[in-house]
């Protein structure tokens, strides 16, 4: 990707573009609900982990 993005940015240096295209990716759209997933199950491993800590506490 940052290939292509030099063809047509000859000036641009490393850091430009990978901030530019981290910055363009961040603000696409979900594609395939893979950001849906990924935030599922985070929310699932932190609802697993307060659930671990309280029957800890309960101990």
């Amino acid at each position: 990707m940052v290939g292509a993005v030099r063809r047509r940015f000859k000036d641009a240096t490393d850091v430009q573009i990978k901030r530019a295209i981290s910055t363009y990716l961040a603000g696409s759209a979900d594609r395939n609900g893979g950001r849906k997933f990924r935030e599922a199950k985070r929310n699932r491993d932190v609802l697993r982990n307060e659930t671990y800590e309280r029957e800890d506490d309960n101990n």
